[in-house]
């Protein structure tokens, strides 16, 4: 009897020991499974991650490329816009410059008609007053023929003077067929003053007579030069 209790508690005992054996066992595979399960999670997560990581990248590099597509762009595009100002720019200076030069040489011109203008008034003042002195005040006929001679000096001057600004406003043509009818001129007054002295022929009046008929006929010829600056 004794010897079977003996029995059953070793029984027992070893019933117990392998169901603790089996149930290590099982817990081991289970950790093992659940290591190997969480082992191969982390992978997928890390390759996963991977691949988010390759696609972060990648859409970086886009977005960088086409970042850099519109800088360019935009640069091109503001060279662009830069070389077509600076050459609006350069037409608007030359129209500018143009205008200005155009609007130079018509205050040059005008200037220089005012000019003119203020000396045939200047002559015309002198002339009076030269006149008068011949036609009031008691003179001898040698200072009258003096006065005389002294009024056709003014015109005479001045009609050079309107010559000059003629060469300096028309072009060789118009100046060359101005050149040889100033000519025909010339030679016409010559005759009108030697006809007009010729009626005294011998007599002391006549440098005066000369003389104011060479003042009239060129008083005329300088309102005629001046009209041609126009």
């Amino acid at each position: 009897m004794k010897d079977q209790n003996i029995d059953n508690y070793k029984y027992s005992k070893l019933s117990n020991f392998k169901f603790k054996n089996r149930l290590f066992l099982v817990s081991a595979i289970s950790i093992a499974a659940l290591f190997m399960g969480c082992s191969k999670g982390d992978k997928g997560i890390s390759s996963v991650n991977a691949d988010n990581s390759r696609v972060e990248v990648v859409a970086s590099i886009d977005s960088k490329e086409a970042s850099d597509e519109d800088s360019s762009s935009e640069v091109l595009f503001e060279v662009k816009e830069d070389a077509e100002a600076g050459t609006s720019i350069e037409e608007d200076s030359a129209d500018i410059e143009k205008e200005n030069k155009v609007t130079s040489e018509e205050v040059s011109k005008d200037s220089k008609e005012l000019d003119i203008q203020k000396e045939v008034l200047e002559v015309e003042k002198q002339s009076d007053k030269l006149m008068k002195k011949l036609r009031n005040e008691d003179l001898n006929q040698l200072q009258m023929n003096y006065i005389a001679h002294d009024i056709y000096l003014l015109w005479d001057d001045e009609i050079n003077k309107v010559w000059g600004y003629l060469k300096d406003s028309l072009d060789k043509e118009a100046m060359d067929e101005l050149t040889s009818l100033q000519r025909e001129w010339i030679a016409k007054k010559e005759k009108e003053v030697l006809d007009a002295g010729s009626e005294y022929e011998g007599g002391s009046i006549r440098p005066m007579i000369e003389h104011l008929k060479g003042a009239e006929i060129t008083r005329e010829r300088v309102y005629e030069l001046i009209e041609l600056l126009d």
